[in-house]
């Protein structure tokens, strides 16, 4: 059975390592880090080519992924307006006609 002050000291261990570790996710330079695998994931994102191309393949994924995102709900505004033809919605918003079709499809039922 813990005693009380056990239960505390362990805490204060768990607070301190989320500390450590959180520090860890702000910190630019792996050689500031405080925990290894960290560390080393952190070297191989920033500083081997593999990791580095890997990471701008990721970034630039994410990127497009929220592009289109943003695309998709300026379209699904238009439809909603009702002002514009599915035509120049998918002009404007850069989107396929088909998928504009798609987005208006609860609209026009």
């Amino acid at each position: 059975m813990h005693t009380a002050e056990q239960m505390h000291r362990q805490d204060l261990e768990r607070l301190r390592a989320l500390r450590y570790m959180d520090d860890d996710f702000s910190c630019t330079d792996p050689d500031d880090m405080n925990y290894d695998e960290l560390v080393k994931r952190a070297r191989y994102f920033k500083q081997d080519e593999e990791g580095v191309r890997q990471m701008c393949k990721m970034l630039e994924d994410m990127r497009n992924e929220k592009e289109k995102e943003v695309r998709i709900d300026n379209a699904r505004c238009m439809v909603e307006d009702g002002e514009l033809s599915i035509d120049k919605i998918a002009l404007y918003s850069g989107l396929p006609i088909d998928e504009v079709k798609k987005l208006a499809e609860p609209v026009m039922v």
